[in-house]
């Protein structure tokens, strides 16, 4: 059962500056935990000091207002419309942790209008300016919105599980942006798996695939092991960080935050797999017999 919720406390004052680093979080499908991981991803940075804003770009199904515990008096769509609603937007979710909304928070059907998303997105670094990190949670599979987030972002975050049906939606969404968009990049995450060499033996049929047909591969940013904290954390609608700061699954999402944090946004984990430069080599492709 759903605790009771928070009324969300929307911030009036523009008094940020600096420049912001977008991280885009995507999949090819829905299920695979890329909103809970987006989200307490987003808490670790702003426990760490960090000002991030996390928006849910999710315009029919989102749901990070209710993994925070807020009620936004404003969403996406009103500052779609209008910049100027930015700040009367942004919703607290801790001291440091800010949310945009998405539209289907409210009770009426709003249309997802391209242009009007496209300049927001545009502007978003502007609008944003004072925030360190900025997420972008996508809806998954919805092409037209995670093209349009993955052109703005500094780091593109491709969210699968161990599920064959996951693993093939993630390489037809990595092959769709590759052909899409010139100097696309991409991190591959692999979400709740049982143990390490589940995480290598998939990261390596995905990398030998995508350097096989693409001539290109997707940088490793890690995984997460399957957690009752998880569901736990779910369940009270608070963040992983504030209620289970100790456990190992705040340990690994705390790597994955050394990557968005670091200096070259373009390197994956060192320590997350082993050889990974085995595996992205054209040798391994001998190796994969499937």
């Amino acid at each position: 059962m759903l605790n009771n919720r928070l009324k969300g406390t929307a911030l009036t004052e523009n008094d940020l500056s600096g420049g912001s680093r977008v991280v885009s979080f995507i999949s090819g499908k829905g299920g695979v935990g890329k909103s809970v991981l987006a989200y307490n991803a987003g808490a670790i940075l702003a426990s760490q000091g960090r000002k991030t804003l996390i928006v849910d770009c999710d315009y029919s199904f989102g749901n990070i207002h209710i993994l925070g515990n807020v009620v936004p008096e404003k969403t996406l769509a009103d500052v779609m419309r209008d910049h100027r609603n930015f700040d009367p937007a942004r919703t607290i979710l801790g001291g440091n942790y800010h949310l945009i909304a998405t539209p289907s928070h409210g009770n009426k059907f709003l249309e997802y209008k391209k242009a009007a998303f496209h300049s927001f997105v545009n502007r978003l670094r502007d609008i944003a300016s004072g925030y360190e990190y900025i997420i972008l949670d996508t809806p998954s599979g919805h092409l037209s919105i995670i093209e349009e987030t993955v052109r703005h972002a500094d780091i593109n975050l491709i969210v699968i599980n161990s599920e064959l049906t996951s693993i093939a939606d993630g390489y037809g969404l990595f092959k769709y942006l590759v052909k899409t968009i010139d100097d696309f990049s991409a991190h591959i995450f692999l979400n709740n798996v049982e143990g390490e060499s589940d995480y290598e033996y998939v990261y390596q049929k995905f990398t030998v695939m995508a350097g096989r047909f693409l001539g290109r591969v997707p940088l490793s940013a890690g995984y997460l092991y399957s957690d009752r904290h998880i569901i736990d954390s779910v369940s009270e609608q608070r963040a992983l960080v504030d209620i289970f700061p100790d456990s190992p699954v705040v340990r690994q999402l705390s790597n994955l935050c050394k990557i968005l944090t670091a200096n070259n946004v373009s390197g994956g984990s060192e320590t997350t797999i082993k050889s990974e430069d085995n595996i992205n080599s054209i040798k391994a492709l001998a190796d994969i017999k499937e």
